[in-house]
């Protein structure tokens, strides 16, 4: 495969669920694909300045958003299953692949969001004076987001076009 030389748009993505037999469609939006260092200050006797170091790893949340689905779906039962549950059975984390997609709907550049499960389900609000789609947001917490090596992306299971 040859590599592009111009960065991917960012129009064309797919999102995929492990554990899902294919692509999870119709997200509009994903955010969060964040990771940051916090920084912890360090004061030395005689020294004017504080020596900064890294201290903990912060990432996400993975944020995605699309339009209100009427159909059940493996994210949407998975969903329901963890923020209904009342923490009767432990929460089962799954790993979730976010690429961006070429001209031909072959991932280019992909992230693994690791042991992700739902924390927030948010429901836009409804309004009498526009014409727009329901919207749903689903928010994430993980243990971590990596990017995806190059060798990895033929085998994330991108199966069709989502985004």
């Amino acid at each position: 495969m040859m590599r592009q030389a111009y960065p991917p748009v960012a129009f064309s993505f797919a999102v995929w669920i492990a554990g899902a037999p294919a692509v999870d469609a119709g997200f509009s939006e994903v955010s969060g694909l964040t990771t940051e260092w916090e920084v912890a200050e360090i004061r030395e006797g005689g020294v004017p300045t504080p020596h900064q170091v890294p201290s903990r790893a912060k990432v996400g949340p993975l944020v995605l958003s699309r339009g209100i689905m009427l159909a059940s779906s493996p994210l949407f039962d998975w969903c329901t299953e963890v923020m209904e549950s009342v923490l009767v059975k432990p929460i089962a984390p799954r790993d979730i692949a976010v690429a961006l997609l070429g001209p031909m709907g072959e991932p280019v550049i992909a992230w693994n969001v690791v042991r992700a499960w739902p924390i927030r389900w948010t429901i836009e609000p409804f309004k009498a004076d526009t014409s727009e789609v329901a919207m749903e947001k689903i928010e994430f917490a993980c243990h971590a987001v990596m990017r995806a090596r190059q060798a990895d992306l033929p085998g994330l299971g991108l199966n069709r076009n989502a985004g």
